[in-house]
């Protein structure tokens, strides 16, 4: 039984795609031309359609700006200096690149893929029809509209554009398209986990081949190519975890498990969810009674789960569920448990809170350029690869969570974790104004 041809899916934008990704009536589709494709002529089939709402609207992304930044796009037209999450820095280093002497013209690494000249007819029929049927009409019929909604605006051969790059947003995106096209120099930045770890990145061919590429302190990755400039992390650098006030319990955090986008991310494939959801109750279940009784759990609530978990753990462990703000949750635990590597691993870390890691090396790639950090942090105790011995490492340490934590050989791992993938320093604008002054000069 296959899903039948759809004509469109009335996809509008970069970032709509991706939502209509968790659709599984596509994922079944996209499944569906991947098996007729190589269907056996003789074998009897049937087509079902079943487009559950794939017309829904898109939700729109939120523009907010600052009174501040507001008048600064006045001055500006366009911040040269635009990466999400810097505030009252914005105009602070858009004014400093505007005034920086103009270096040789920007730098780019792009690779030229081997492209097979064999491939099947099939294959490419099928993909002739993904493409079609899926392409955002931000990128077909209304991209004459967007590329004008960003000609508007001035841009200058030679001069820095340090934004995200790689934003879902399709009005940032044509913004660096044309930026870029004039000659500006395109400076992107890390801003979440993966970068750097995951053996399968994303940004290789859509973030790295520009003038520079700002790390949390990693400076390789695989075989990508790029210009990688180490800067400590100001996102990183909030001493969130800085407090006396805990309330003696373990907060187990979970990440977002996701089927009908497995093949679109470099984390955990689709056959290791159920085993994730598992091992979630396995490492509860093993805690000895009293630090049980202690445990609660926060499920991944930034958006919908294609797997629900929330229920399935509780049904089973009984434990308290978690929401609301989930920094302050971290700060006030006793002891803190990743299940993933995520972003919550970078912030975690680095702060005041002993933290403990289990996970499946098989479900969660890691780069041969980051398995020392985290061999590291495997000896020290930090990471287990079985929810079991997480269990009974805990068991060991909770008495005193924080002697453990800052013992010699558990500081030093972190140490080096840090170095490469969490930099962190209280005059990291001192290191980010160094940065941008050499990269307009070169």
């Amino acid at each position: 039984v296959l899903e039948s041809e759809a004509d469109t899916w009335g996809i509008s934008s970069l970032a709509h795609w991706l939502q209509r990704a968790t659709n599984p009536d596509l994922s079944g589709w996209i499944a569906s031309l991947a098996v007729e494709a190589v269907f056996p002529p003789d074998w009897p089939r049937s087509y079902v359609k079943h487009y559950h709402g794939h017309n829904a609207p898109e939700k729109p992304p939120a523009h907010t700006t600052t009174p501040g930044g507001r008048i600064a796009r006045r001055v500006f037209g366009r911040l040269p200096f635009d990466l999400p999450g810097f505030r009252a820095s914005k105009l602070a280093f858009s004014l400093l690149i505007a005034l920086l002497p103009r270096g040789p013209r920007a730098k780019t690494f792009y690779d030229t893929p081997e492209v097979r000249p064999d491939f099947p007819a099939p294959f490419l029929e099928a993909l002739d029809k993904l493409l079609n049927a899926t392409i955002p009409s931000s990128f077909g019929r209304n991209f004459t509209e967007l590329r004008n909604s960003g000609s508007r605006f001035r841009y200058v051969e030679r001069r820095l554009y340090v934004a995200n790059i790689a934003a879902l947003d399709d009005r940032q995106r044509i913004f660096a398209a044309l930026a870029h096209e004039s000659g500006e120099k395109l400076v992107a930045h890390q801003h979440g986990s993966g970068y750097g770890i995951m053996r399968c990145g994303r940004a290789a061919g859509s973030e790295f081949p520009y003038h520079a590429f700002l790390t949390w302190g990693w400076s390789r990755f695989g075989g990508s190519r790029g210009n990688f400039i180490p800067v400590p992390a100001p996102m990183l650098n909030k001493p969130i975890f800085a407090t006396k006030k805990r309330d003696g319990r373990l907060l187990l955090v979970g990440t977002h498990m996701t089927l009908n986008r497995a093949s679109f991310w470099g984390f955990a494939s689709a056959r290791h969810i159920s085993q994730y959801r598992q091992h979630k109750v396995a490492f509860i279940e093993n805690l000895p009674a009293p630090i049980r009784s202690s445990t609660r759990y926060r499920p991944y609530l930034r958006n919908i789960q294609e797997i629900e978990d929330e229920n399935y753990v509780t049904n089973r462990c009984g434990v308290e569920i978690v929401k609301g703000d989930l920094h302050l949750a971290m700060k006030r635990s006793r002891l803190l448990v990743l299940d993933h590597p995520g972003t919550t691993l970078h912030f975690a870390i680095t702060g005041d809170t002993p933290l403990v890691c289990f996970w499946d090396p098989a479900a969660w790639l890691i780069s041969s350029d980051a398995q020392p950090q985290f061999d590291a942090l495997l000896s020290a105790g930090i990471l287990h690869h079985d929810p079991v011995a997480a269990a009974d490492h805990i068991a060991r340490i909770w008495a005193e969570p924080d002697v453990w934590w800052q013992s010699g050989a558990v500081r030093e791992a972190r140490n080096l974790w840090c170095d490469h993938h969490a930099r962190t320093s209280r005059i990291w604008w001192w290191h980010w104004i160094r940065t941008l002054v050499k990269l307009s000069r070169t």
